[in-house]
């Protein structure tokens, strides 16, 4: 026989226009709901509070089963050590910041639409519970999932590891610690993220993902001369469409925060849950990183560690370095002087296929001294004829270069047809132009090449009559021009 529920004051049932169920609206009231009973809702719950009335309260120590939407609006309280289950048919959303056993046993699923603490555990007999954007969980309990019952978004939770620690399955999230060495790691905070923003996409190729979970793991400390076992688990639903040829997956961190991903080792086994629905595979660590699993040893075409230029005396010394390549050809360094129409200044061989550390380098002594600012970038070029882009570095030689002679006219100026025209002696560098008033204010600034000893202003803004002061800067020195507007 369940238990009683108990109603020190009265609740009363609202109807929702265009409903088929009712709401119930608590605005004062305070229900209890002893240990064992079960308060079945057929529609909505809203808990909100109203000027004047007191602050509603749940206390549930039972089950309290909600059909459609529950929602919990601050200062209404929600307490108790009892299961509040959606049980609904049609999706189903859920609103507050806290609740303690969450149960979802409906095949449509439902969203939380805020930051939500569940003190208890949250657990799944029918359907999926989804993060509304940018929300997120912190679990407090553990977790029960299988293959389309599950959670999808990013949920946290921190345990502690001490020396004592052997093992730690931090709530079933799919982080297993194994701690041989007894090493203390402290409160160790696991953030895992699921679903489509779980899958990790390589930067260079959208084609190229990891399973649907990844997760960043930190560690309050890092014992000196410690490793822990790593156990990564996730569900067969959540392999992303990967085939994970002879049972092997690779394991990738990155200590970046997602900047670069590396390798860890090389191909691992699988194993496989007694019920076939998930997968795990176990590696050493020793440090804090973000995690997560693909299907071959290099998924990303190229993954970029670093592109830097630096001007030395004989030129501008360009250096470079991957964490890992496949089927990479060479690398096309390009420039520019405008940071846009880049040209090829030469190649370099790359490594081919690795998931070592390489590094390249490569001297431009073509860019003359004093000419300002460079910008390099380079192409990737694949064996099968594929490429992609680097990043842009930008690098200034400065040095002393011959007075160059600049002119501008009209002068005096209408801003009509072809605007100003200024003219150079050379051609091949980087000019900047900035126009202001006499009191100093920018009315127009742009940055381009010098092409055939002429540059055209043609965009320039409505101004009033008066006189206006041109700035000029090319190869690192700078001329002021006076001009009038008629």
């Amino acid at each position: 026989m369940k238990a009683a529920l108990l109603f020190p004051v009265c609740l009363g049932c609202l109807a929702s226009e265009g409903q088929a169920q009712d709401i119930i609206t608590n605005n004062g009231a305070s229900i209890f709901v002893s240990g064992g009973a079960v308060l079945t809702v057929k529609g909505g719950f809203v808990n909100s509070s109203v000027s004047g009335a007191a602050v509603p309260s749940v206390e549930n120590n039972g089950t309290i089963q909600v059909s459609e939407n529950w929602q919990l609006n601050s200062p209404a309280l929600y307490t108790g050590t009892g299961t509040l289950e959606l049980n609904g048919t049609g999706a189903q959303q859920i609103s507050g910041t806290a609740v303690h056993n969450l149960q979802v046993n409906n095949s449509a699923g439902a969203t939380h639409l805020d930051y939500l603490t569940v003190t208890g555990n949250l657990t799944f007999t029918n359907g999926s519970l989804t993060a509304a954007a940018g929300k997120s969980i912190v679990l407090e309990g553990s977790i029960t999932e299988n293959n389309d019952r599950l959670y999808e978004g990013e949920l946290t939770k921190v345990m502690p590891v001490s020396p004592a620690t052997t093992s730690q399955h931090f709530g079933n999230i799919g982080v297993t610690f194994q701690n041989p060495d007894g090493g203390d790691w402290g409160q160790v905070t696991i953030s895992r993220i699921t679903g489509a923003l779980g899958a990790i996409v390589s930067p260079n190729n959208p084609d190229v993902q990891g399973i649907e979970r990844h997760w960043d793991i930190e560690t309050q400390f890092t014992p000196a001369d410690k490793t822990i076992d790593l156990t990564l688990s996730w569900l067969t639903s959540e392999n992303n469409g990967l085939a994970f040829p002879e049972n092997l997956a690779q394991v990738w961190k990155s200590e970046d925060k997602g900047a670069t991903w590396l390798p860890v080792g090389g191909m691992v086994p699988i194993n496989l849950s007694m019920y076939g629905n998930l997968q795990s595979v176990t590696v050493q660590t020793g440090s804090s990183a973000m995690w997560t699993v693909s299907n071959v040893p290099v998924p990303l075409p190229v993954t970029w560690l670093s592109f830097e230029g630096k001007a030395t005396a004989a030129g501008i010394q360009l250096s470079w370095s991957t964490a890992s390549e496949i089927n990479s050809s060479s690398f096309i360094v390009q420039r520019a002087v405008n940071a846009k129409d880049f040209s090829d200044l030469g190649e370099v061989a790359a490594a081919g296929t690795s998931a070592l550390l390489q590094r390249y380098g490569f001297m431009d002594n073509t860019a003359a001294a004093g000419q300002g600012i460079f910008y390099y970038r380079l192409r990737q070029v694949d064996l099968d004829g594929n490429f992609e882009y680097s990043k842009v570095v930008a690098v200034e030689r400065k040095g002393k270069s011959a007075a160059m002679k600049i002119s501008v006219f009209p002068n005096p100026f209408i801003v009509h047809g072809l605007g100003l025209t200024v003219d150079f002696d050379r051609s091949g560098m980087a000019a900047g132009f900035r126009l202001y008033d006499l009191q100093g204010k920018t009315l127009y600034s742009s940055q381009t090449e010098v092409k055939d000893g002429r540059v055209i202003l043609g965009e320039l803004p409505e101004l009033a009559e008066g006189l206006y002061l041109l700035e000029v800067i090319a190869e690192g020195t700078t001329q002021v021009f006076k001009l009038r507007k008629e």
